[in-house]
């Protein structure tokens, strides 16, 4: 009754055509770094599309060496649940509803770092409700990318003295490891590495009496520059917000309150944030 005729432009391939309910990819390129640990970390997030019209399950995601086809780390249905995040929320999800994008914080680690692979891809192992019969339980490949090799930047303490606790750091964080925001057209998350510094009073607190901002041990501490580098930015004036309580009525811009940037070469720059009003 009709003839179809399609012209396109494909990436050549193996010539095979699987179905994948779940689409993804790597948005930014993880780079190694060591950690305190002794150990080689590779943090990074795999952002999942549910291309289909029913409830998608993620019961196994391996991460691959692309290379070699050897896994190099695996997380379990329940590890998935937890590191998989609605876009727009913060509460993870056990399951993709129809339609729905979701990011997988991931967070691999090495002995050596010469085991870290050039690339990587991601094996999932799925179940969708809404796929042809034979293929409502499948295994998929997606999200491949290379590991890009520039140097991390090294950085002195921005305090000085002691008993300070790097808070809410990298790499499992929840705070600031899954702060994703929609800016200037595309995901975000300017707090991958991001670190809350706290200090103790002699009595090992981080706050006494009342939770005010001036109770807090490092409240009138002086911030240093961690490295040689230029001011680029600066905001100022905020007026101190309640500890623990969301602020409202701000713009992103002032989001970090008081705040500084440094422009500290390599395409590397420090964000200080939460400073006293008009006190930069």
């Amino acid at each position: 009754r009709h003839l179809d005729l399609n012209v396109t432009t494909a990436e050549a391939d193996d010539g095979t055509q699987d179905y994948t309910p779940i689409v993804a990819e790597v948005p930014d390129a993880p780079i190694p770094f060591a950690g305190s640990d002794g150990q080689t970390h590779l943090v990074y997030e795999l952002e999942a599309i549910n291309f289909t019209s029913g409830e998608t399950a993620i019961d196994q995601l391996e991460v691959l060496d692309a290379d070699t086809g050897d896994v190099i780390h695996t997380l379990d249905a329940e590890e998935v649940a937890g590191r998989l995040q609605p876009g727009g929320l913060r509460d993870p999800v056990d399951t993709l509803a129809p339609s729905m994008m979701a990011t997988v914080f991931l967070h691999v680690t090495f002995d050596e770092a010469g085991e870290v692979p050039d690339r990587l891809v991601h094996r999932l192992s799925v179940q969708a409700q809404a796929a042809p019969p034979d293929q409502q339980q499948i295994t998929e490949e997606v999200g491949p990318t290379e590991v890009e090799r520039r140097d991390a930047v090294v950085v002195g303490p921005p305090l000085r003295g002691s008993n300070y606790l790097a808070a809410d750091s990298c790499c499992d964080s929840t705070l600031h490891r899954q702060a994703s925001l929609p800016i200037n057209g595309r995901i975000r998350l300017a707090q991958r590495y991001a670190v809350d510094y706290e200090q103790l009073d002699a009595d090992n607190r981080v706050y006494s009496g009342e939770k005010e901002v001036d109770s807090y041990t490092i409240y009138g501490q002086e911030a240093i520059a961690v490295a040689d580098g230029t001011v680029v930015k600066v905001v100022d004036g905020v007026p101190e917000q309640e500890p623990g309580v969301f602020p409202e009525g701000i713009s992103p811009d002032e989001a970090h309150g008081n705040s500084v940037i440094l422009d500290i070469g390599g395409g590397n720059y420090a964000l200080y944030g939460h400073f006293q009003p008009d006190s930069v």
